[in-house]
């Protein structure tokens, strides 16, 4: 994984002309709500199933689009309810409390930086559109992007990498004027299909404070 709290990494990225971002997990904290919605999600269907399983089978398939997190859910839990339901009920859950999802802390300063310095910031994520734009609205970050891109609803989810070579044709700049941020294996997939470089990390291992380390960064490096 790429750390940033060096003046290395942050020079690397301030030579790039266009920044695209992962949301859930890479901008915003979206784990423990998520793994939430998904214990309301199967719970309704099927109540005795124990909601730490559940947490735990989130936290073990974390990075996975929606539908193959109840593939996979209803596999293990042996649900008899459909797919199609359980994605559907998520859905409208999660776009009727997705304010309770935030950004992490320094996110906001770093998105205006690198907008002061010119940048081209972009959201391309499996996220659908609908919850996407509401989260973005809700914590006043939908205006620091030139494009967000919900690969799900274009049909082309990472870690298939259509999305982000249609987004480098649009641009008529070269691959290595883009940098792809995110959090997951997929992440990483998803930018070297398409022959972008990235910046991987955690932010959990690193306390949620990665955009704060690169604040301080942008400041001791006076970029």
């Amino acid at each position: 994984e790429e750390i940033l709290s060096n003046d290395s990494s942050i020079l690397f990225m301030m030579k790039k002309n266009v920044i695209v971002f992962d949301l859930d997990d890479t901008l915003v904290d979206g784990q423990a709500f998520c793994g939430e919605v998904m214990v309301r999600t199967i719970t309704k269907y099927q109540h005795d199933i124990n909601r730490n399983s559940i947490l735990a089978h989130h936290d073990s398939v974390r990075g996975r689009t929606i539908v193959d997190l109840y593939e996979s859910a209803k596999k293990k839990f042996g649900l008899t309810t459909t797919v199609k339901e359980l994605v559907e009920t998520d859905a409208d859950i999660m776009l009727r409390d997705c304010y309770k999802i935030t950004p992490f802390e320094g996110v906001r300063e770093t998105l205006k930086h690198l907008r002061a310095k010119d940048k081209k910031l972009v959201i391309c994520t499996n996220r659908k559109s609908d919850s996407l734009i509401a989260i973005l609205k809700h914590n006043n970050l939908l205006h620091y992007f030139d494009e967000v891109i919900s690969c799900v609803d274009a049909g082309y989810e990472k870690p298939d990498p259509k999305c982000l070579n249609d987004l480098v044709k649009r641009s008529g700049l070269s691959r290595e004027n883009f940098l792809y941020f995110g959090d997951s294996e997929k992440d990483y997939r998803f930018a070297k299909n398409a022959g972008v470089e990235c910046m991987i990390f955690d932010q959990y291992l690193n306390g949620g404070q990665l955009f704060v380390n690169l604040n301080m960064s942008f400041l001791q490096a006076d970029i």
